[in-house]
Parts: C-alpha cells; sequence; structure tokens
C-alpha cells in the first residue's frame, strides 16, 4: 500500500515540474469545463507546466461538495463541511474563473470553441448526470441520489435520523459502470453504522443490477460481525429486474416480489455529464471514449476528457484516479507543446472504504497505458481477518489522506 501511494506522489511530482526547457506556453488558450478533482488538478497543474498560457476554467457551483467522504460523513465520522470546497485558489493562481456551466462545445475548425470563445484545447472535465432508470416512479426530484457534486449528505442523513427502530430501508445499487464502485455498499453501511449509534435497529436490503461487487468479501465479512441481521444483499440473478417504485404504497416492485420500504434510497444509473453528451463526445454507453496518455476524444484530438466522465480503459472512477489521469493528460500534453519529453505514463489508485469508527479496508492498483487504453498492472487489498491494529491504522491513513487529497486538488497545494 506505501509503494502506490509513493508511486504516486514520485508521478505528481514529476508531471508537475518546471519545464525543462524554453517556453512557457504563451500564446495558448486553454479551457477546463469542470472543477471537481479532475478538473482543478488539470487546472493547476497546467499552471504550473505552462505558467504563460491563458486558462479558463468553467464551473457552474460556486462551491465544491466533495463525494469523497460523503459516506463517512453520512454516518457521522467526518465533519460534512470538511467535503465543501471554493475555487479562490483558481482565481488567485492567475486563471480565469467562470462561475457559468456550458452546455456544448462546439468545433470551430479544427479549435473548440466556448461560448464564442475559441480555445487552442478543452479538457472535460464535466464529471456525472443521471441516466433515467428504466422502471417507473422514479422521480429524482422526490428521490436525490445524493450522489453528484453539490449535493451535502446531509438531508438524507435527516431522513435516516427520523426513521424509527426496526425500519425497513431499500438501497438500489446500479449497474456499473458509476461513480465510485465500492460506494453504494459502503452507503448501506453507513446507513447501518449511524442507525446502530442511535441505538435503533433496521432492515437494510441491497437491490442490485450486479452479480457481484468490489471488496464484497470484506463488506460481507463485515457485515456480519458488525451489524448482524442488519444488511441484505439482493444480486440481480434474486430479483430479475426492477419494475416499479411505488411510492404510496412504499414498496420496491420487481420481478420476483416487491420490498416494502420506511426510506428507499436509489443510487440511479449514470453517465457523463450533460456536456459531454450535448458536444457529441459520447458513445453508445453514455461516455466519453478517449485513447492516449493525453485522453483525447474520438471527435477531436483538441478536446481531453477525464477522470469521471470518460472511459479510458481498466481505472474505476473513483477520486484518486480523476486526479491521477488529470495529472497524467496536462503533463502529456504540455510536453508536446513545449517540445519536451513525455513523462512516464503510470497512474496509480486507490480506495479506502469506512466499515465502522475503527475499521476501514483498501483497494488499489498500479496501471499502464497499452495500444491507447488503460490497463491494470498489480493490485492490492486488505484481508478478511485483518487484525484490529491494522484496521485503525488503515482509517487514519484514509483520514490523512481526505484532508491532504482535499488541499492537493481543491489549493493547487503540491
Amino acid at each position: 500500500m506505501s509503494l502506490t501511494r509513493r508511486g504516486l506522489l514520485a508521478a505528481g511530482a514529476l508531471l508537475l515540474a518546471p519545464p525543462a526547457r524554453a517556453g512557457d506556453g504563451a500564446g495558448l488558450r486553454l479551457a477546463i469545463v469542470g472543477a471537481g478533482v479532475a478538473g482543478s488538478s488539470a487546472a493547476f497543474a497546467l499552471r504550473r507546466l505552462l505558467p504563460g498560457a491563458s486558462i479558463d476554467v468553467f464551473e457552474p457551483l460556486p462551491a465544491y461538495h466533495a463525494c469523497f467522504g460523503a459516506n463517512q460523513a453520512l454516518a457521522g465520522w467526518l465533519d460534512d463541511g470538511a467535503l465543501l470546497h471554493r475555487h479562490e485558489a483558481i482565481r488567485a493562481a492567475g486563471m480565469g474563473l467562470r462561475v457559468e456551466g456550458v452546455e456544448r462545445i462546439d468545433l470551430d475548425g479544427e479549435r473548440p470553441r466556448i461560448a464564442g470563445t475559441a480555445y487552442d484545447h478543452a479538457v472535460i472535465a464535466a464529471g456525472i448526470s443521471i441516466r433515467p432508470p428504466d422502471y417507473e416512479g422514479y422521480d429524482p426530484a422526490v428521490l436525490p441520489p445524493f450522489w453528484t457534486a453539490g449535493e451535502s449528505i446531509l438531508p438524507l442523513r435527516e431522513r435516516i435520523d427520523a426513521l424509527d427502530d426496526g425500519a425497513n430501508v431499500v438501497l438500489l445499487a446500479p449497474p456499473a459502470p458509476y461513480r465510485c464502485p465500492p460506494a453504494p455498499y459502503e452507503r448501506a453501511t453507513a446507513i447501518a453504522a449511524r442507525l446502530k449509534a442511535r441505538g435503533k435497529r433496521g432492515r437494510i436490503a441491497i437491490l442490485d443490477a450486479k452479480s457481484s461487487f468490489p471488496k464484497q468479501a470484506l463488506f460481507e465479512d463485515a457485515w456480519r460481525r458488525l451489524y448482524p441481521g442488519m444488511i441484505e444483499w439482493y444480486p440481480v440473478e434474486a430479483i430479475g429486474r426492477i419494475l416499479r417504485l411505488d411510492l404510496g404504497a412504499k414498496r420496491v416492485e420487481t420481478e420476483t416480489g416487491a420490498f416494502a420500504f420506511d426510506l428507499l434510497h436509489v443510487v440511479p444509473p449514470q453517465r457523463a455529464g450533460a456536456v459531454a453528451g450535448n458536444s457529441g463526445l459520447v458513445d453508445a454507453t453514455g461516455w466519453v471514449p478517449v485513447a492516449g496518455a493525453g485522453f483525447r476524444t474520438a471527435v477531436s484530438p483538441r478536446i481531453s476528457a477525464v477522470g469521471d466522465a470518460c472511459i479510458p480503459g481498466d481505472m474505476p472512477k473513483s477520486a484518486f484516479s480523476a486526479r491521477a489521469q488529470a495529472l497524467l493528460m496536462a503533463g502529456t500534453l504540455a510536453a508536446e507543446w513545449l517540445g519536451r519529453a513525455a513523462p512516464p505514463a503510470d497512474l496509480f489508485n486507490t480506495c479506502y472504504s469506512r466499515l465502522s469508527a475503527d475499521e476501514t479496508v483498501i483497494v488499489g492498483g498500479s496501471y499502464g497505458i497499452v495500444d491507447g487504453r488503460i490497463k491494470a498492472r498489480e493490485g492490492f487489498i486488505s484481508k478478511v481477518g485483518e487484525s484490529a491494529q491494522q484496521r485503525r491504522a488503515n482509517r487514519d491513513e484514509g483520514a490523512a489522506w481526505i484532508a491532504e487529497f482535499s488541499r492537493t486538488v481543491f489549493e493547487g497545494e503540491g
């Protein structure tokens, strides 16, 4: 695990090193759409590598409510305020911050154009949007997903706290790919922990669109030990398709039966942020296909896409992955524009899942680029039966990571 963290820091230091040759990017005009993890990471990296370039960052939200750590805030293990990040550092670094949404990117000849302005290169870091599910009764206004940037987790926590002892919670887990693969199961764990901490019992049914899920053995072991009888997972083979959400009768109808609920939490299917679809950058999957270390789109080599919006290969959609992709993209493009050697195409990901106040488990891996696509190299994962000391060490490492990662991404440090 320490190798992965050291590897990422080394890669970041290389990508953010000052240009090795003369030239600072003067005359280049760059646009970044989105100021979440991927967009902010790309912006600060490009500013460091190309101090003479003109960089505009488009972001409709005045502040970014991070998704990483949201489940910990739901359980009460992390202050929700620690997940709220404003964008003053972007302006302070000499970049243009335009607090507005981008509906689409047009091509003006070869150059991408946004709101009437032509750019030499545009970066899509638009995150996710909700793909309407194929079952009846879903209304995101009534059932907010609490899964996208800008959403505080506190309203969901208030709904959980209002539940009576013995309440039924139903959580719908989406088909892959989606933002943060282990997160629906960590969320069910956080709900159970919140109920338990308040002296309540409850039954949480996870109705899944998949046959398996990440860290499955670790989660199921934790559910048996820490929350016995509270969490039950139903794979798609057991329930078939979700047919209908009957909000009046408070039940979810599936092909094999119905599940009553006092609280329904839908994690809906997902796709790339709307600007990607409106710009014709997505394929039939709803995500943006990209190629190479420059993460260039198939539509135009002058448009790159990084983070959750893209499908680059084997990497999961996570905050750690988004930053790693943004740094590699920035280093690769800057090297091309300045005529210097490209950075090594090394990528890393680590994902922390909190199981209780004292336990955290970790999964991660290293990646390279083969034939233009990201391919997994080596990986690691926590083990069932680890010592309490190891799980507490994982917890402390994860807490330190959230603080360090937030400063690095949103304040441009490091």
